[in-house]
């Protein structure tokens, strides 16, 4: 890992408060499992995720729905009550092919023309709260 990774106070206190409020949470990355899980430990929130879906858990990869909908699987979730938080339009793209609402993090990897396509467009996470993404329902 070329950067050093710092836990997010922003995303922490979103992370929480879903999971105060009995929201399961999944993380479906196109990373490998090893490296998922290594770097969700480093961040220490690894524990607050009730399933890690990895590239290796899929054989069709974004933007094929796959991971996601292996995600919605794992936590008993039906698709379309899923909101998929993502960075990049593969994603978005996997995401709306599986019926889920999208929340695009822009990055300096991607501008905001790319993430048009999601519901909602964010600099951070202190941008959300469940509130406002259950208004996406």
């Amino acid at each position: 890992m070329k950067k050093e990774l710092h836990p997010n106070k922003s995303l922490n206190k979103f992370l929480k408060e879903a999971k105060e409020k009995g929201i399961k949470l999944a993380v479906a990355t196109s990373s490998l499992r090893w490296r998922a899980e290594r770097i969700l430990g480093l961040l220490q929130i690894k524990e607050i995720f009730n399933a890690i879906v990895t590239a290796e858990d899929v054989e069709n990869h974004k933007p094929n729905p796959d991971i996601f909908l292996e995600a919605a699987k794992q936590i008993n979730s039906l698709p379309e009550n899923c909101i998929v938080i993502e960075d990049a339009a593969n994603g978005i793209e996997a995401a709306r092919r599986g019926f889920m609402k999208v929340v695009a993090m822009k990055t300096e990897f991607h501008s905001e023309e790319e993430l048009k396509q999601a519901d909602i467009i964010i600099n951070n996470f202190s941008e959300i709260n469940i509130e406002k993404l259950s208004k996406l329902f």
